[in-house]
């Protein structure tokens, strides 16, 4: 994208053309979001991706509400080419409902040696969910 969902800012792997061939698990995580009180929570957010089938590359979105176990609330099962901004949004209530610690992390790879994407871009985050 040559901007964001909403204004000019966005979070992106490579703002600047596509992933690299071959690479590790590469990340991009929140700091600590206080879900306490909250339940039935879902992570929404925008986004522009693009990535290779899961035979060969690899796109997550994973939760943690400890920073060190990780629980994968999405993962591609096919080729993923969006050509434009899409809402997606994620339960990530088992990790995060009343947890006064949540953490949210974009990965993208593993990656095979060959055909490149765009990767993750990110855009309007945010955590939905009902309070007290």
């Amino acid at each position: 994208p040559t901007a964001g969902h909403t204004g000019t800012k966005v979070y992106g792997y490579n703002l600047t053309g596509d992933y690299a061939n071959s690479i590790p698990e590469h990340s991009l995580t929140t700091t600590a979001i206080n879900c306490t009180g909250l339940t039935q929570c879902k992570l929404r957010f925008w986004r522009w991706l693009g990535v290779e089938q899961p035979a060969y590359d690899h796109a997550y979105v994973r939760v943690s509400n400890n920073g060190s176990t990780w629980t994968t609330a999405w993962q591609n099962t096919a080729e993923v080419a969006d050509g434009a901004w899409a809402q997606v949004e994620y339960d990530i209530s088992a990790a995060a409902d009343n947890k006064a610690t949540v953490y949210i992390r974009w990965t993208m790879g593993a990656t095979d040696s060959s055909w490149q994407y765009c990767g993750w871009n990110l855009d309007d985050v945010q955590i939905v969910a009902t309070g007290p």
